[in-house]
């Protein structure tokens, strides 16, 4: 869950940084820097979100800082490793 609503994500172990679609909801994250990433299919631009919190299950992260994709930038919200290592 996102900030208590329910999503879905793909869970991505190459995945450094939890990554969210951009839509209705998640551009009302307040925006608080830039990402860029370079892999095998080319460099991308993210913007850093802030969110309250992400659960899945049991596991839960509070006040989390997010990449969210830019407009059609990526069709799946991914949760990346950063998730499953600051989780309690």
């Amino acid at each position: 869950a996102l900030d208590g609503q329910a999503r879905k994500f793909l869970l991505d172990t190459g995945c450094a940084k939890t990554t969210l679609v951009s839509d209705d909801i998640t551009t009302q994250f307040v925006t608080v820097g830039q990402r860029h990433s370079s892999g095998s299919f080319g460099r991308a631009e993210y913007d850093l979100v802030r969110i309250a919190s992400l659960s899945l299950g049991s596991i839960r992260n509070e006040d989390m800082v997010v990449s969210r994709a830019k407009v059609g930038g990526t069709d799946r919200s991914l949760l990346g490793m950063d998730f499953l290592q600051g989780s309690s």
